[in-house]
């Protein structure tokens, strides 16, 4: 739904993007080549952003042209990112509309300190970038209003783009009602919604976009039932699903938590949280198809640093595949996030933790200081809780067998000896992985 917000718009958070992805700076004919803008235009947003968010974010440009992101702060640049999306005229037009409908055009242009045609423009926009969830923009006898062929469709969508739209900040989602779902979540023990931030924001979205509907006579499903409960249906859509209906049987989620028993998670862990996520991810893409987010990816700059660390990376997007294989439905859009609950909520329960307290030891024949080397290497590929502890010639007879041994020495004959090179290779590390068990 990105076809929705203003080029300007868009450019300026790919700007952002850009340039957190760039540490090292990018020449300004290169940035200006990849958005498909001129330079000037370039150095026009610069200024704006240096201006308008100076408490949050510099960009610099030095002599040679070259543009560096001075902020390298994943909170600032996200609220930048977030505060851009809320200048966007169709953003504030789906917005007004949606909190306020039953109005004239006249009264929107007024509002928005606009032109009717303006708004004309804007909301045949809306409803083509709406279009695909059967949402639209309707207009009666000279009045406006949302309106969808699935109530439910309509406000899963505008739960997202009102979490958007509001940073993900809980005191501005649902004011009026933060507290009173807290506490009723409290009273029924539902601990993996308060532990889980988003989820929290999630419902607490959920819940304003469905009180404000009922409110302007629009009821799930299209019935008139004026004593629809907003949280008793939050309580519901959370821990019954249509997956759960006996007339659907899905073998494929026994075959899955056996995976996340027996190949992913420690014994004994609860899984219940990711198990719930990848239901709710397959119930959607089979029955409602609403996309995780609707203009800014929440994990981007997550899923970016965790590609960094290769081993973990690669081991997580191995995880997720099986996932992929098992439930057999496309989830490429639900990598960053999967991958973020895995490491944030279950890291220390991976199985690829559950030998925090072994041992590897490490001999370099070339010099004590190359040993080191090799265990910064080592440490900066796994970040694990494994303990790599250098060795001398001298030890080495006396290790007990089970005892892994990484050495750049070919001459070293012994069991659970690891040859690598002076400078570790990626197949050397996978064959490290390997040896240690770390599956």
């Amino acid at each position: 739904m990105d076809n929705l917000i203003e080029t300007t718009i868009k450019r300026q958070i790919l700007i952002l993007e850009t340039l957190y992805l760039n540490r090292t700076g990018i020449d300004l004919s290169e940035l200006s080549i990849l958005l498909s803008c001129s330079e000037n235009t370039i150095l026009r947003d610069i200024k704006y952003f240096n201006k308008n968010f100076e408490q949050k974010i510099f960009i610099k440009k030095d002599n040679k042209k070259k543009i560096y992101l001075i902020s390298k702060s994943i909170k600032n640049i996200r609220f930048v990112a977030y505060s851009i999306l809320n200048n966007s005229l169709n953003i504030n037009i789906t917005k007004t509309i949606l909190l306020t409908p039953y109005k004239n055009i006249e009264y929107y242009a007024s509002f928005m300190n606009t032109s009717v045609s303006s708004i004309y423009k804007s909301i045949k926009l809306i409803n083509s970038a709406l279009s695909d969830y059967q949402v639209k923009i309707e207009s009666r006898s000279g009045i406006y209003f949302f309106i969808a062929k699935s109530e439910i469709i309509l406000r899963k969508i505008f739960t997202i783009f009102w979490l958007e739209i509001n940073l993900f900040n809980n005191d501005l989602i649902d004011p009026d009602n933060h507290t009173e779902l807290m506490l009723y979540w409290k009273n029924r023990q539902k601990k993996s919604i308060l532990n889980n931030k988003y989820a929290i924001s999630y419902y607490l979205a959920f819940n304003f976009i469905s009180s404000l509907r009922v409110k302007q006579k629009f009821y799930i499903n299209n019935n008139i039932d004026k004593n629809e409960v907003t949280i008793e249906y939050i309580n519901k859509s959370l821990f019954c699903s249509i997956l759960d209906n006996h007339l659907i049987n899905i073998p494929i989620f026994y075959k899955l938590s056996d995976f996340l028993k027996n190949e992913v998670f420690q014994k004994n862990c609860d899984f219940s949280e990711l198990f719930y996520l990848i239901k709710i991810i397959y119930e959607n893409k089979i029955f409602y198809q609403i996309p995780l987010y609707l203009f800014i990816d929440p994990t981007f700059f997550f899923h970016h640093q965790l590609s960094n660390n290769k081993f973990l990376y690669n081991h997580v997007t191995e995880i997720i595949k099986q996932i992929e294989t098992i439930i057999k439905i496309d989830i490429a859009d639900y990598y960053s996030a999967i991958s973020y609950v895995l490491l944030v909520y279950y890291k220390k329960k991976l199985k690829i933790y559950k030998n925090k307290d072994k041992t590897i030891y490490i001999f370099s024949f070339l010099s004590e200081e190359h040993a080191n080397f090799l265990k910064f290497q080592l440490e900066n590929y796994f970040d694990t809780d494994l303990n790599f502890v250098i060795t001398t010639y001298e030890q080495i007879p006396i290790l007990n067998t089970n005892d892994v041994l990484i050495t750049n020495s070919p001459l070293i004959e012994r069991e659970n000896t690891l040859i690598v090179s002076d400078y570790i290779s990626e197949l050397e590390f996978t064959n490290i992985k390997n040896k240690i068990s770390l599956n």
